[in-house]
């Protein structure tokens, strides 16, 4: 009798979870373009014939801003896509704040973003957030149906949106720096040979975009909310984009 004549499910505090938009319909499972089938094992010849390179869909030229490639898969007929943008600036990199800056932005993004893209995730589509000594880059991939939609709520808050996914006060923001100079103060207790490794790495890169672990705690302790702040204003302003 209970059983029957239950409590509604909302007047105790319990919520069905809401509908996942982001999981592909039957007709987003199907393969659009059907991969060429092999016969039989390739010859020595076959094997050393290159790839098909991308094809070029936009190209601005040298003063213009954009570059944008294109390939269909012709190879595994997956239902699936990528996307990636850059920006090449050498701006973004180029000393061990803007460096630690970096790494500020992409915590603050990805913990600002983690409620929303966790439906997204459960879907099998990812992005990721990178700032690197070349550029900023940002790639997209899953499921082709669902992933522009995707895609176009996550870009327009790192690239616009800029307070929804940084620190809105003085407190959450020197949470995000103690979180980030715990992980770095972390190499200190490493092992000989970890310490070995990391050193002999930096000496096989390019100066200038390259910080040891000192220079990077260093700078991490002097950085300010304002500077975060102003760093994110400029990191999608300027640069060559290729996609």
């Amino acid at each position: 009798m209970k059983w029957e004549n239950c409590a509604p499910a909302g007047s105790i505090g319990l919520a069905y979870p809401q509908k996942n938009v982001f999981i592909p319909t039957e007709s987003g499972l199907r393969v659009k373009i059907k991969p060429v089938q092999q016969t039989g094992a390739k010859s020595f010849e076959e094997k050393l014939k290159p790839i098909i390179p991308p094809s070029v869909i936009r190209d601005d030229g040298i003063e213009g801003r954009w570059t944008v490639y294109h390939k269909i898969d012709d190879r595994f007929g997956k239902p699936k896509a990528f996307m990636i943008f850059q920006l090449l600036t050498e701006d973004l990199y180029s000393s061990p704040l803007k460096a630690s800056l970096s790494s500020l932005y992409q915590q603050c993004a990805a913990d600002k973003l983690n409620e929303y893209t966790y439906n997204a995730r459960l879907a099998d589509l990812s992005y990721d957030l990178q700032v690197l000594p070349r550029g900023v880059r940002l790639t997209f991939g899953g499921y082709s149906e669902t992933l522009k939609s995707f895609a176009s709520f996550v870009t327009p808050k790192l690239a616009k949106d800029l307070n929804d996914v940084l620190p809105t006060n003085e407190e959450e923001f020197e949470r995000y720096k103690d979180n980030l100079l715990r992980a770095l103060s972390a190499f200190n207790v490493k092992q000989p040979y970890a310490h070995a490794i990391y050193y002999s790495s930096l000496t096989q890169k390019p100066r200038n975009f390259e910080y040891t672990n000192e220079q990077l705690v260093s700078a991490l302790k002097e950085t300010t909310l304002d500077q975060l702040v102003d760093y994110v204003k400029h990191l999608w302003s300027s640069g060559k984009g290729e996609s």
